[in-house]
């Protein structure tokens, strides 16, 4: 029969309970001296038991009492009123932590239960800044593809008429300068549809450490002598993704390190195989466990303030001056790394640098490889279907197209699509993804087999260009130049010979 517990055995069991809460719990005597912690409320301290036992509160935190925390406690002393607030703990490290605390009257003094909530609180943040980063990113990217649809009439008219007039003529100098003044602003929408993840992506599996390597020794004369670059390369898994883009992406941060670094430092550039666990994960809002290849660039820079970081990837935010940027190279860091899948993480402090970390997801099953040369390809006749919704835009690839030889139809609807596609003797189709009765997947997956298809768009998500782009598909990024158009269809007409 089991023996009866004694009281000592009683309290030995609720001492070890309360030990292992989850929250602190302290007893404050009237003459504010530590009468009671369990041991959660001394790791809560960052002090041991005997540090703060017997100890007034006052000694213990020199100062304490001119605080507002100070202050409520005091009210609950006085009044025998409970109460909760949260309360934000700076520790002698310079270190900061939020805690909630409930405080409730016992016969000699208070009794405090504190929570730690600083994980909780920097999630909810990460999450509301998230939601900030994609509502922004979704009104950028709305208005840079329809501002692309028009400047992309106006470059490409400006090409067509060029070709038609003697350079001597007097209007070709102004054309030039119209259409080199919407391609410059088009490099301007370019990085905006890539903030909203919206950029066309040439996807590929990439060696992330290779990748690095190859844009830092393309990067030492735009660093100059002053920085010293060190390459912390490991291996890591394939990642799917741009090796344009990405060079991109190393490139705008190192840019970006050396400008924090005015007067000299060093640049610090890693790659690593990391797996999180779901624990890790949990610690990052919208974060999955798994294996990622994690790029790392930092720097002994001037570091930032929290106001800067909060707003750091925000399209046309800088704090350079006037003239010196567009406040448009971060926010194509963070889109190039969201576009694939990743993940970017900022750790700076005034006076102490600041590091970017990127964690790309692995691509299991796949292994990197090398992008092909482009090659010339000859041309061919063919009759060709333009489908887009934008007069002016579809009246130019028209116009061009023609200009080469080829024979093309035209329609401005799915709906007309389909009713030429139907007709048969078309070879390929050029036609926009977004159609206002449909879209042009929807179109081609009723053409006849054999038919070429190349999508027009300023934009296209990760997701959906494995399902549209097929062998038999292309994607064509607006705003495109008449060069370009024609080397994508020749190139497509070539593999259908083939």
């Amino acid at each position: 029969m089991q023996q009866p517990l004694t009281l000592a055995d009683v309290e030995t069991r609720l001492r070890v309970s309360i030990d292992h809460l989850l929250e602190g719990v302290q007893v404050l005597t009237r003459g504010w001296t530590y009468a009671y912690l369990n041991q959660t409320a001394a790791r809560h301290a960052q002090r041991t038991l005997d540090d703060l036992l017997g100890r007034t509160i006052m000694s213990c935190y020199p100062g304490v009492e001119t605080t507002p925390m100070f202050g409520r406690l005091q009210a609950v002393m006085e009044t025998r009123r409970p109460d909760r607030f949260r309360n934000e703990f700076v520790y002698p490290d310079g270190t900061r932590r939020w805690f909630d605390l409930i405080v409730e009257p016992v016969p000699d003094g208070i009794c405090v239960i504190s929570l730690d909530v600083t994980d909780e609180l920097r999630l909810e943040e990460e999450l509301r800044h998230a939601h900030k980063m994609e509502a922004l990113g979704q009104l950028a990217g709305g208005v840079a593809h329809d501002f692309n649809n028009q400047l992309m009439v106006i470059t490409g008219l400006c090409d067509l008429l060029l070709s038609e007039m003697d350079a001597a003529h007097p209007l070709a100098r102004d054309l030039t300068d119209i259409r080199d003044a919407g391609r410059r602003s088009a490099q301007l929408t370019k990085h905006l549809l890539t903030f909203s993840r919206r950029q066309i992506l040439d996807v590929v599996p990439l060696d992330l450490s290779e990748v690095a390597a190859r844009t830092v020794t393309m990067l030492e004369r735009l660093l100059g002598e002053r920085i010293h670059v060190e390459l912390m390369l490991e291996p890591s898994p394939a990642i799917l993704g741009d090796a344009m883009q990405l060079e991109h992406v190393i490139t705008n941060l190192a840019v970006n390190a050396r400008d924090a670094m005015p007067g000299g430092g060093r640049l610090t550039i890693g790659t690593k195989d990391v797996t999180l666990s779901e624990e890790d994960a949990r610690q990052h809002a919208l974060m999955s466990a798994g294996r990622y290849a994690v790029l790392s660039v930092a720097d002994t820079g001037e570091g930032m303030t929290e106001e800067t970081k909060a707003r750091l990837f925000e399209p046309f935010y800088t704090t350079k001056p006037a003239g010196k940027g567009t406040g448009l190279g971060l926010s194509t860091v963070y889109g190039v790394t969201r576009q694939m899948g990743g993940y970017i993480w900022v750790y700076s402090e005034r006076g102490r640098g600041t590091t970017f970390k990127l964690h790309f997801p692995a691509a299991d099953g796949f292994a990197p490889v090398a992008s092909d040369e482009e090659t010339a390809l000859p041309d061919r006749p063919a009759t060709i279907l333009v489908v887009e919704d934008e007069a002016g835009l579809r009246e130019f690839a028209v116009r061009a197209l023609r200009r080469f030889g080829y024979t093309v139809h035209e329609a401005a609807s799915a709906e007309d699509a389909s009713a030429a596609l139907a007709g048969g003797g078309i070879d390929l189709v050029l036609t926009d993804v977004v159609l206002p009765d449909g879209t042009g997947p929807d179109v081609v997956a009723r053409a006849p087999a054999g038919v070429r298809v190349v999508f027009m768009s300023g934009y296209a998500d990760l997701d959906d260009r494995p399902r549209a782009a097929t062998g038999d598909a292309r994607f064509l990024e607006k705003p495109f130049t008449i060069p370009a158009l024609m080397k994508v269809v020749r190139e497509m007409l070539d593999n259908a010979e083939r």
